[in-house]
């Protein structure tokens, strides 16, 4: 698994430093609309096999064309959330999706946090005379 993440890395790596977006700008705009889109759309598709209980392979070309879209993004754009796996520490494929799920709710507006999914929130609750 370690030689699969290196490799990935080096690929990485290789399309950073090709400057693949330093087109002009009007191209680059572009194409950072469409590797952005189409990274949005790997982002969902991953997190459906997740949920659904595909098998790891299929997750894992998921995952690996994540990766892709993401050394595409990293040579033409800033934004945080064009970018969900690069703060993992994990050496395993198969721990990304469950992280890539609370980095997709997070950036939402979701968190998976009790905490603060109830604080400042009024419940009202009704006992039955049954």
């Amino acid at each position: 698994m370690g030689k699969r993440l290196m490799i990935v890395g080096i690929l990485i790596i290789v399309v950073a430093l090709s400057g693949v977006c330093l087109a002009g700008e009007a191209d680059q705009d572009g194409l950072k609309y469409k590797w952005r889109d189409e990274h949005n759309q790997q982002v969902v598709r991953l997190i459906r096999y997740y949920l659904t209980g595909e098998p790891a392979s299929i997750q894992q070309k998921a995952i690996m064309e994540i990766f892709r879209l993401e050394a595409l993004l990293a040579t033409c754009s800033t934004r945080e959330k064009d970018f969900v796996l690069g703060g993992f520490k994990v050496d395993s494929l198969t721990q990304i999706p469950g992280q890539i799920l609370v980095i997709h709710l997070k950036y939402k507006g979701i968190r998976l946090n009790a905490k603060k999914f109830f604080e400042n929130k009024q419940f009202q609750y009704f006992v039955s005379a049954y």
